[in-house]
């Protein structure tokens, strides 16, 4: 989180006037900030589904424990493919469940784009993903460049099979 703080203090050192709108450039230059956002990126659509028509068996992989499991899926049943757990997959990320924003970086782009799909991909790519990042960054350049936080109570948080804070996240915001 320091490393976000400094990186937009940075942008606000460098003007002339503090308070003018992030720029584009400004903007490509945080990069530590936007790869945090690409582990937050989620688009509404982030999964995919369909009818089973033909029972089968499918490995599994339990994320607390690393122990694989074989589930039998039949026929019938709705299956669900939520492509952001793809990015805890421990056969292609080290250590996936810690927060490691440059996990992007030290991969090659092949295996970043079979395991990181927050807006899928291809010629289906959600039309608002450059949108989502740009409005990810500015959200984070105005919150730690101009406003103090500080975590009061915090819940439990789950992935069901999105992320998903159980009793939520309380937070005291004030002006810096």
């Amino acid at each position: 989180m320091e490393e976000m703080i400094a990186e937009q203090e940075a942008i606000l050192e460098s003007r002339e006037d503090p308070n003018s709108s992030l720029m584009w450039d400004e903007y490509r230059s945080t990069t530590f900030t936007l790869h945090v956002s690409f582990l937050h990126s989620q688009h509404v659509n982030s999964f995919a589904s369909d009818k089973v028509v033909l029972t089968f068996q499918m490995p599994s992989i339990d994320m607390l424990y690393y122990l694989e499991k074989r589930f039998t899926i039949s026929t019938g049943w709705t299956v669900m493919l939520v492509t952001s757990s793809l990015q805890f997959n421990p056969n292609t990320f080290e250590n996936p469940l810690e927060f490691h924003p440059w996990r992007w970086k030290e991969l090659d782009s092949h295996v970043v784009s079979k395991n990181f799909m927050p807006f899928s991909g291809g010629p289906r790519q959600y039309a608002g993903a450059e949108y989502n990042r740009v409005f990810m960054a500015t959200f984070f350049h105005v919150l730690l460049a101009k406003y103090r936080w500080m975590k009061i109570k915090a819940g439990k948080i789950y992935r069901k099979p999105v992320l998903w804070f159980g009793e939520g996240i309380h937070v005291k915001v004030s002006d810096k």
